[in-house]
């Protein structure tokens, strides 16, 4: 079963793409020829509060980069993407994870 051997970074990128997929088929959303995005990116339940407090909407620096999450994004919604012409992305910490597409 090819399914097992996977590793478990090729799982989890399967299951983002399931899931946005999803999502986007519910909304009705189809990504046209640009994409501006916001990745929210949740902070690690190690954090103290007042360090949660301190880092909330601030520039998260860590991987995934914004140019990989952005290419996953393009590759589940758009069955060609040559024609997205022009794209804008920032990742963010939050208290919860989400990712904010501007249409």
């Amino acid at each position: 079963d090819p399914y097992k051997r996977q590793r478990p970074a090729v799982t989890k990128y399967f299951a983002f793409k399931t899931l946005l997929t999803l999502q986007a088929n519910q909304m009705g959303y189809k990504l046209g020829r640009w994409l501006d995005a916001v990745y929210l990116v949740p902070m690690p339940n190690s954090w103290s509060k007042k360090k949660k407090e301190k880092m909330n909407r601030l520039p998260c620096e860590t991987k995934p980069d914004t140019d990989n999450i952005t290419k996953a994004i393009k590759d589940t919604l758009k069955n060609n993407d040559a024609d997205v012409w022009w794209e804008k992305a920032e990742k963010r910490w939050s208290y919860n994870g989400s990712i904010i597409i501007f249409s």
